[in-house]
């Protein structure tokens, strides 16, 4: 659906069929044209606020083709290059972003909205905030599109991260780690910084730090949105600062368990003691794991992605009573068995092919296959091993502690 001018409504039914209303001067298209609409599929929220930005554009006598065609034209028609399906198109295919499901381009809009009003909002309602926001000031249709396309060049690494970036390794990891709240104010820091700056490379540095440290302390995410947009953003769009060191100072001065900035004491003993790996949490543990990877490798090394395929491997099995004793068959060594046993010391990465076929055997078997097939710096650990060695609780905790200064030094706090 698409309002070109004052006379003309074009309504797209399908990919060929077409319909043109041509209407008189005193008649109202964006009225006439959500009328018309009424009855068949409900309008997403970028198809109103595309109508309502051409239909603005046309009262104040902008040349609406040329505002179409260099800034909106791509949202409508650019072609999703990974999908099979011809003519799927990128902006209005569906994904979920954490607990938001929607098109690409109405997600677009939300965290644009949100990133200029600093509040958080429904996806449902982003039209509704959008316009409440345009009408709220006097605004330069030409500046605001230009911001919002721009923007929109970033949001593409937010839904298909690269590795070959910063930027794009912090999508990838909030991505793996269901954290997308904080978007808007990495929008805000990127409308004031090159995505490779070292401003930019600080900012993104304390915000995934924050995450990560926070996640593998076992505490909550409930109030991310208040934290990142209605607090953080707010204050530093109202303070006018965009400098990483303002983010730094305002992230280390939140208090409480629902807002700080876990200290390295806080997170050495979540990283050593702290079962990662709950239900639904195997795509965070993946980020965990690829960011050490990618940590232990050095400037001598081939810059090789890393695959999307690989799986988190339990070294000691989760049903470890098949080749695996236990020391003293209590309840409370039954108890620190099961929180180790999911905790980053038992953990590492491996092909699903390894997986699949020596998830259950014995410590010999496993360290010997992981050794000989594993391409990866973080299994080099276990060449330390003999085949005669035992792989139990106090092995779990000593590769804890050896990996502790790494997660320390990629995930860092002042």
């Amino acid at each position: 659906f698409s309002t070109r001018t004052t006379q003309t409504i074009w309504v797209l039914f399908n990919t060929r069929q077409h319909m043109s209303l041509e209407l008189e001067d005193e008649d109202d298209p964006q009225i006439i044209f959500e009328t018309l609409n009424a009855r068949g599929a409900p309008l997403q929220p970028s198809d109103l606020i595309r109508n309502f930005l051409f239909l603005q554009a046309t009262r104040k006598g902008e040349d609406v083709d040329s505002l179409y065609n260099e800034y909106w034209k791509s949202f409508d028609e650019k072609q999703d290059e990974n999908e099979k399906k011809a003519g799927e198109r990128f902006w209005r295919k569906e994904v979920r972003q954490g607990r938001l499901k929607s098109v690409r381009l109405d997600l677009l809009l939300y965290h644009y909205v949100g990133l200029r009003k600093c509040e958080d909002l429904k996806v449902a309602h982003v039209f509704e905030e959008f316009k409440d926001w345009w009408e709220s000031a006097t605004r330069n249709t030409d500046a605001e599109l230009k911001r919002l396309t721009r923007l929109a060049k970033y949001f593409e690494v937010f839904l298909l991260p690269n590795q070959t970036s910063r930027l794009g390794l912090f999508c990838r990891r909030m991505q793996l780690l269901d954290t997308s709240t904080l978007t808007p104010l990495v929008f805000y820091f990127l409308e004031h910084h090159d995505a490779e700056s070292p401003e930019m490379e600080q900012v993104l540095g304390d915000l995934e730090s924050y995450v990560v440290r926070r996640f593998v302390c076992g505490l909550t995410t409930k109030s991310y949105n208040r934290i990142f947009t209605t607090r953080l953003l707010a204050e530093l769009a109202k303070e006018r600062r965009s400098d990483a060191a303002a983010l730094r100072e305002k992230l280390s001065n939140l208090t409480g368990d629902s807002q700080l900035w876990p200290s390295d004491a806080v997170f050495e003993q979540g990283w050593c003691y702290r079962g990662l790996y709950q239900g639904k949490n195997t795509s965070k543990v993946r980020a965990i794991l690829e960011a050490l990877e990618l940590g232990r490798r050095t400037s001598k090394q081939e810059l090789l992605p890393l695959p999307d395929g690989l799986t988190v491997e339990h070294v000691m099995p989760q049903k470890w009573e098949t080749n695996w004793t236990i020391a003293e068959n209590s309840v409370e060594a039954l108890a620190v068995r099961k929180r180790l046993l999911h905790s980053i010391g038992n953990l590492t990465l491996v092909t699903s092919a390894f997986n699949s076929a020596l998830s259950n055997e014995a410590f010999a078997t496993k360290r010997s296959e992981i050794v000989t097939t594993s391409l990866l710096m973080l299994n080099t650990y276990f060449q330390q091993f003999a085949d005669q060695d035992i792989w139990d609780e106090a092995k779990i905790v000593e590769r804890a502690v050896a990996l502790f200064p790494l997660a320390k030094a990629v995930w860092g706090r002042p």
